[in-house]
């Protein structure tokens, strides 16, 4: 488990805490502690190649984050507290996941340029789920399992748009 000082860091800016089994039920009290949402000054968070099933909500307390790399876990969902992020992320990446839905929460990040829910269990993208990513430059939805795709962000500077495997 992380320590909940590490979080206390004033100047923390970037942490990188991926491939370390964070959130194993193997790994006694190993998950990402609501503790997180003290370290304020943090800009990039990589936590990549753990074992999280969810993130906590405190994640929506890290007002100057701008890079979320969640990439290879087994997150099933999001926090709505997620979305409060709104003003400040621009890449988020959940590839290599277990949703099975776009989050509602991710309609609200209006900043966000890249999102990458590639490798997922996606099954369908509510028409309202990505119309307010009017900053999206890259969206990946590759390798997943689309039965509908019935949205597609509303954004001009959009180029990039990979819906191969599915």
């Amino acid at each position: 488990m992380l320590p909940s000082s590490l979080f206390t860091i004033e100047n923390l800016k970037f942490l990188d805490i991926s491939n370390n089994l964070i959130g194993s039920p193997k790994v006694a009290n190993s998950c990402l502690s609501e503790s997180i949402g003290a370290a304020q000054a943090l800009v990039e968070l990589q936590c990549s190649g753990n074992q999280l099933v969810e993130l906590p909500k405190s994640i929506g307390d890290l007002r100057k984050l701008e890079v979320l790399n969640l990439r290879d876990n087994k997150i099933r969902d999001l926090p709505d507290e997620l979305g409060l992020l709104s003003e400040q992320l621009l890449k988020l990446n959940l590839e290599g996941n277990q949703l099975k839905v776009v989050p509602p929460c991710l309609g609200n990040l209006q900043r966000l340029s890249d999102l990458n829910l590639a490798k997922n269990k996606i099954r369908d993208v509510p028409a309202d789920s990505l119309i307010n990513l009017r900053n999206l430059v890259m969206l990946d939805l590759h390798q997943n399992c689309f039965e509908t795709f019935s949205a597609v962000p509303i954004s001009n500077k959009l180029d990039t748009l990979n819906l191969a495997y599915n």
